[in-house]
């Protein structure tokens, strides 16, 4: 299983950012999200923002989620 995640993530084959359906977020938010978050904002404030969790704007700016941007 991992080995096929692996060979589908090296090879594109998974649907990653605004291509997944399940995607809340498209690639001009997630710029968003780096600036405000730059800018000193708050990653409570900007989740509520977005409607989406704070963990998840961490995962962005750490870079675990929407990396390929």
């Amino acid at each position: 299983s991992s080995q096929n995640h692996f060979h589908a993530a090296r090879q594109r084959l998974a649907y990653v950012g605004e291509q997944n359906g399940q995607s809340k977020l498209g690639e001009k938010d997630v710029e968003e999200i780096r600036r405000l978050c730059s800018d000193g904002l708050s990653q409570r404030k900007v989740a509520e923002r977005f409607n989406v969790s704070q963990g998840h704007i961490s995962d962005i700016i750490t870079g675990k989620r929407w990396k390929h941007i």
